[in-house]
């Protein structure tokens, strides 16, 4: 468990720094709003909400940090409508985002909803969907 905690540490470390540099402060408990949102079931939140047959595929999660010093959560992952044994891509992709972690204002009892887009791919495989987002 320790060289995980020391990762995160410096994750977190090296985004409050990149934070202040843009005049942001990232709050005390940002360590925590991270981690929840980076360990949160995203893809089954989605799931369950939009009533999308239980199936997800090469789930993937990046923290995003703007310019102006905010840090969101992103997770990519495909979804199918027919569900199959052994499926490892589906000809949909799902992009949940959380709200802005370094936001004063930010709850986690209130801000839960994640933003979402859904598209058709042709990309098989999840780094190439990364590669090729426009956003």
């Amino acid at each position: 468990a320790a060289p995980l905690e020391g990762r995160i540490e410096a994750v977190c470390e090296f985004l409050a720094a990149e934070c202040q540099k843009c005049g942001r402060e990232v709050p005390e408990d940002f360590k925590t709003r991270l981690l929840t949102n980076v360990h949160s079931a995203a893809s089954v939140t989605f799931i369950v909400d939009m009533e999308v047959p239980m199936q997800v595929m090469q789930p993937k999660v990046i923290v995003l940090l703007g310019s102006l010093g905010r840090v969101r959560v992103a997770w990519y992952f495909y979804i199918t409508d027919v569900v199959e044994p052994g499926l490892t891509t589906g000809p949909f992709v799902v992009k949940t985002l959380s709200s802005d972690l370094t936001d004063p204002e930010y709850d986690p009892s209130r801000d839960t909803f994640l933003e979402y887009t859904t598209s058709d791919t042709v990309w098989p495989v999840m780094c190439d969907v990364l590669l090729n987002d426009p956003h």
